[in-house]
């Protein structure tokens, strides 16, 4: 089925795919765990701080791809487009002219999502310790200090894996960025490609093993390394050796 289309901001539309409902679920479900063992709250008040704070933290995720997109489009990169699925959020770029627009610009879109992660981060941890100190009588203000200061480290979280260097992710971004200022485009694609490919098939999943230590977190980032960054990293070494050629033949023919 065809992605929902849910809305427009700063005129990029906003579509959500069927399996993006799979993942507020399990979100839904993590949040509810914790508020589940608080003493004092009953079970429609811990669904409620639990929905809320998947809602907020989905905020969060569209405010880190916008960041991307926004930077991206002051350096002539055309977005219109962005769908949130299972995996996260993904902005369509029409026209892929970044190998025109320089490693600079790319450094600095690359950068925009995880900054603005770590920015969620300290607003929702400074939400935490006003909430903890001045909320004494709010009757859910346990939940409330624990959503805030939840939310705080998923963003923390969000920016930090995405700061892996592995192609495509934004980490893997800036890696390419800084080597095709020394190495080449074409060089510098290789090689974070190769580290993505590494994450994708192994690394993510060891991830997963070693740091969350639980078959869930395997699985999932399995996945997404699977799914997700294999086939980029495939597509991009062959899309960029692509473009180099054709570059290379329009500057031939008008010699």
């Amino acid at each position: 089925m065809k992605p929902l289309r849910i809305g427009k901001i700063f005129g990029v539309e906003l579509y959500l795919d069927l399996s993006w409902f799979i993942l507020f679920a399990l979100i839904v479900n993590l949040f509810l765990g914790v508020f589940k063992d608080m003493a004092g709250i009953s079970l429609r008040v811990q669904i409620l701080f639990a929905v809320s704070s998947t809602f907020i933290l989905m905020c969060s995720l569209l405010a880190h791809e916008m960041a991307h997109c926004l930077v991206g489009r002051r350096y002539g990169f055309i977005m219109k487009k962005m769908t949130f699925m299972i995996f996260g959020g993904m902005a369509h770029i029409e026209e892929d002219n970044f190998y025109k627009i320089g490693s600079r610009a790319e450094l600095k879109m690359a950068l925009a999502g995880p900054f603005m992660s770590l920015v969620c981060c300290g607003f929702f941890w400074v939400l935490g310790v006003l909430s903890s100190a001045y909320l004494l009588s709010f009757f859910a203000r346990n939940a409330l200090v624990s959503m805030f200061f939840l939310l705080s480290y998923f963003n923390l979280l969000m920016a930090c894996f995405n700061f892996i260097p592995a192609f495509p992710m934004d980490g893997g971004r800036v890696l390419r960025s800084l080597l095709w200022h020394k190495k080449g485009l074409l060089p510098a694609t290789k090689i974070t490609c190769d580290i993505g490919l590494f994450m994708g098939r192994v690394g993510l999943p060891l991830i997963g093993f070693f740091i969350f230590r639980s078959l869930f977190s395997v699985i999932w980032l399995g996945l997404i390394g699977w799914f997700i960054l294999v086939p980029a990293c495939l597509q991009e070494v062959k899309y960029v050796a692509e473009m180099i050629e054709k570059e290379e033949n329009n500057k031939k023919n008008k010699n």
